[in-house]
């Protein structure tokens, strides 16, 4: 018999946890739909959950990355593959069924497996998903919702679809664009460490027998090899605690969250691109709520939770609200930190010509274009910033170096 630890719900708005005895997932399953309870979700505990299961923050630790954040590619295949499922007339739950037996991820399969039971049960899907908020995005959860209200649901995951596709598309240029550079930059840290850690002491102990002081950029050279082997490991050990108190500010406090948010948005070049990409967000996921069908005031509502930036998204939710009061979405729109001209004019004349969602795509496509030529810039002048960067740190290693030995040549 193995452990299985499940959640299942009592009654709407109600669940329980707990660890029960079985032979298998579907084992534990059936015995708690005997015992009148639904289960939502069934996982066996390993030798090592055991462990996680006793200490509180290692099992939160271990919770949060067993439930991490689903990636632009598997919410791209989801929404697409369920919007052509229902487009094609399967029923919701032969669709969520269908998701769930043609997905072979052992960690995508057991939630669809689940958010399929829940369907069958008779939740809506919306629900299903609000309980994975931590694995599906929230905007995503309430275009579902705002899809199954309005009866266009099917428009809004092909809409959704698009968008995180063109999220993965873009993801993937950056990182194949970055690739080089960053090989770049190993390849020189490991070069320089590999030197400061045993080429310069060996060739420290040779000058030190000329007898006579050594010029300075030598000595700089020296002195800093004998930091980097007596304070290396400390060096080390600092920028490990930074880095790692750095990432649990930023889970935590919002901000520390504001002030990076703040800080990327202010940067010249870099900033440009952040911004683009948050208007790229806002504009697509608007005009697939408002192209399925949505009114303008429930889709700003669910458009404010997509942003992936927290200053712009404390601007994009009181949108809504603007809008309510009488003010059009143009003029809205301007006065933000996302108002930039052709965005605005796009908004204009959608809302002059009752075209809001097309001009919404066409807006997103501008966008999209200027992001990929930033992009293609910052590469293109990455690359040979740290190859001349690297060059200059191994000019000066050498030639301090051979200083030395080009002085006794003088003499």
């Amino acid at each position: 018999m193995k452990s299985f630890r499940y959640t299942a719900k009592v009654r709407p708005g109600e669940r329980v946890q707990g660890v029960l005895q079985g032979e298998s997932t579907a084992g534990v399953a059936r015995a708690l739909v005997a015992r009148g309870v639904f289960p939502v979700d069934v996982s066996e505990v390993s030798a090592g959950a055991g462990l996680l299961g006793r200490w509180g923050v290692l099992r939160d630790l271990g919770r949060r990355v067993e439930r991490r954040q689903l990636g632009c590619q598997h919410l791209a295949l989801f929404t697409r593959r369920l919007g052509d499922l229902l487009d094609a007339g399967v029923p919701m739950q032969k669709a969520m069924e269908q998701l769930h037996l043609q997905t072979r991820e052992k960690h995508l399969k057991g939630v669809l497996g689940s958010l399929a039971r829940q369907v069958k049960s008779g939740d809506s899907l919306s629900h299903a998903l609000a309980a994975y908020d931590d694995m599906f995005p929230k905007s995503l959860v309430g275009a579902v919702e705002a899809g199954e209200t309005g009866g266009g649901l099917i428009p809004i995951l092909l809409g959704l679809a698009e968008l995180y596709e063109k999220e993965d598309e873009l993801q993937r240029s950056v990182r194949a664009a970055l690739l080089y550079p960053v090989l770049v930059l190993v390849v020189s840290l490991a070069t320089l460490l590999i030197m400061f850690l045993y080429l310069l002491p060996r060739l420290s102990g040779l000058y030190s027998d000329l007898g006579r002081q050594l010029p300075a950029p030598t000595r700089i050279l020296i002195a800093a090899s004998d930091f980097f082997q007596s304070s290396g490991v400390f060096v080390l050990v600092l920028i490990v605690v930074l880095l790692a108190g750095a990432a649990v500010l930023r889970a935590r406090s919002e901000r520390f969250r504001s002030l990076l948010a703040s800080g990327l948005l202010g940067t010249p070049f870099f900033g440009r691109i952040v911004l683009n990409r948050e208007i790229v967000r806002f504009a697509h996921t608007l005009a697939s709520l408002v192209g399925g069908g949505v009114p303008l005031m429930r889709s700003l509502w669910f458009a404010s939770r997509s942003s992936g930036n927290i200053v712009v998204a404390r601007e994009l939710r009181g949108f809504g609200q603007l809008v309510g009061e009488g003010a059009s979405l143009s003029e809205v729109i301007g006065d933000s930190r996302i108002g930039d001209n052709v965005l605005v004019m796009m908004v204009q004349v959608g809302e002059e010509m009752g075209q809001l969602a097309p001009s919404l795509e066409k807006a997103c496509r501008v966008y999209e274009r200027e992001l990929r030529e930033r992009m293609n810039v910052l590469t293109t002048v990455l690359e040979p910033v740290l190859i001349l960067s690297l060059g200059l740190i191994v000019g000066f290693i050498v030639f301090s170096m051979m200083l030395p030995i080009m002085e006794l040549d003088l003499v």
